[in-house]
């Protein structure tokens, strides 16, 4: 390079402005070079920061605001108006929430508590089972406490049951239940025996037996003397089937008639006299013999039961009038065989 002379001027351009510059002595130019450099960096530094400022200042005016797109899709939009809503209810919305997760757990909870009670006692059914089928059949085996006195029997049985016929002293005939009983209550109090019997929708009212139309009629007179209104005539009861009988109770009802036919004589003896003959009293005691043969915990049904404890006990009674005939006695044997009659009919 070509040396410059002393004294030339040097110029520098800072931002675009011509600057001169002038070169002196070593020292001074030294000095005047740092001092130049200090300065020029000072300017270069001041550049840049103007530089930078000015690029920056574009950079501001020049932005653009980027909106975000409106979305049509519908998740969008309810998802703003649920926010919407909730920011409207405030804390009622958040009471709500919490109410509803309450109440959900406050469900669950009791739901598990049922399933636990349900498995639970499903459990104990299926254990207790066992053990109620094994005593059941234990009950099962176990025998009856009468077992011991009751005879083997043949099974059931059916029977027609065997007709009596028979003399009676009528005491009227009602059509309501209540108006025979009214009369019933009025005959026994002038000590005679009654019974009432229902027949064919109607109610009978038998006050004595006998062993024919001729005695019956003699009794009815008999009965006249006490203000009573009545009249004799003849009935036949039985002949229907009866079915489920043991084969004590067949036994029972086909020596029914026989018994029956004795203890009517002796009934009329003693309503028409007072007493008992000794032969009638001897065909009663066989009668009484033969039914005592029939065990009562071998009958069943409980109208043969009936039959056969009036059937006894009209026994019992004829004989006590062999021994000592009494009026009260005399009653008492008529009324047995009055509930036997209304008893047989109706089986």
């Amino acid at each position: 390079m070509d040396k410059r002379e002393k004294g030339q001027t040097i110029t520098i351009k800072i931002n675009g402005k011509d600057r001169p510059f002038k070169e002196g002595h070593s020292e001074d130019a030294e000095t005047n070079r740092k001092t130049g450099n200090n300065i020029r960096l000072d300017k270069d530094k001041y550049a840049v920061r103007n530089e930078t400022a000015a690029a920056e200042e574009p950079l501001e005016e020049s932005f653009d605001w980027i909106l975000p797109e409106l979305s049509d899709e519908p998740n969008v939009i309810k998802i703003t108006d649920q926010a919407k809503k909730n920011q409207s209810k405030g804390w009622s919305g958040i009471t709500n929430r919490k109410n509803k997760e309450s109440r959900g757990i406050f469900t669950s909870i009791f739901f598990s508590v049922f399933l636990a009670i349900l498995l639970g006692v499903s459990f104990g059914l299926m254990l207790l089972k066992p053990v109620i089928t094994e005593n059941t059949a234990v009950k099962l085996k176990e025998p009856s406490p009468a077992a011991d006195n009751v005879k083997p029997a043949s099974g059931t049985v059916s029977t027609s049951v065997p007709p009596i016929s028979s003399f009676i002293v009528q005491g009227g005939v009602f059509s309501t239940s209540k108006a025979a009983e009214s009369v019933k209550s009025a005959v026994e109090q002038k000590g005679v025996p009654a019974q009432i019997v229902s027949m064919n929708g109607q109610f009978i009212l038998y006050l004595s037996v006998a062993d024919s139309m001729e005695n019956a009629k003699e009794i009815g007179s008999m009965l006249k003397k006490s203000g009573l209104e009545v009249f004799a005539k003849q009935i036949n009861i039985g002949g229907n089937e009866l079915r489920g009988l043991q084969e004590a109770e067949r036994k029972l009802l086909e020596s029914a008639p026989a018994i029956y036919e004795t203890l009517s004589a002796a009934a009329t003896e003693a309503s028409l006299t007072n007493s008992i003959s000794q032969a009638t009293a001897e065909s009663c005691s066989k009668q009484g013999d033969m039914l005592l043969q029939i065990e009562g915990t071998a009958l069943k049904n409980e109208k043969v039961k009936i039959v056969q404890s009036n059937l006894v006990k009209a026994v019992e009674k004829a004989k006590m009038i062999q021994k000592s005939p009494e009026r009260e006695a005399v009653n008492e044997l008529q009324n047995d065989l009055l509930s036997f009659l209304a008893v047989y009919q109706s089986l």
